[in-house]
């Protein structure tokens, strides 16, 4: 079932007393767990992108990159497909990082052209199809 999202402003709801209050605060404990699973997985991916970058100012040689690119995006579609919900954001943006590295590896090696191109196509739309 896929996950459904809502937002309540409880404090309204308690004064109008559509809401008592100790449902207030289950509603409240439950909504501080997933913040913190959001937060830690917002962290995680500028970490992921921090990498990425440091990578890129490296300058390393185009099969370096491809090859960091591949492993990125295996180790992301694993936690997509094999890691609970809750660190999808991560294997999306690790993925997709990882999508990137491997794009610019290629054109790289096939020096911008047309089947270096057509090549790439894959992995970016395996990237691009799994929601978070």
């Amino acid at each position: 079932m896929p996950a459904i999202k809502i937002v309540l402003d409880i404090t309204r709801l308690v004064k109008e007393g559509k809401l008592t209050a100790q449902e207030a605060e289950r509603l409240q404990a439950l909504a501080r767990r997933d913040t913190g699973s959001l937060a830690i997985n917002v962290l995680m991916s500028f970490g992921a992108v921090a990498v990425a970058a440091g990578i890129i100012g490296l300058e390393p040689a185009f099969t370096t990159g491809a090859m960091l690119g591949v492993v990125l995006v295996v180790i992301g579609l694993a936690i997509s497909f094999f890691a609970a919900e809750q660190w999808g954001l991560l294997g999306t943006a690790s993925t997709i990082i990882g999508a990137l590295l491997l794009a610019g590896g290629v054109i790289g090696l096939a020096e911008a052209d047309f089947e270096g191109l057509i090549f790439l196509g894959a992995p970016i739309l395996g990237a691009c199809s799994r929601d978070p």
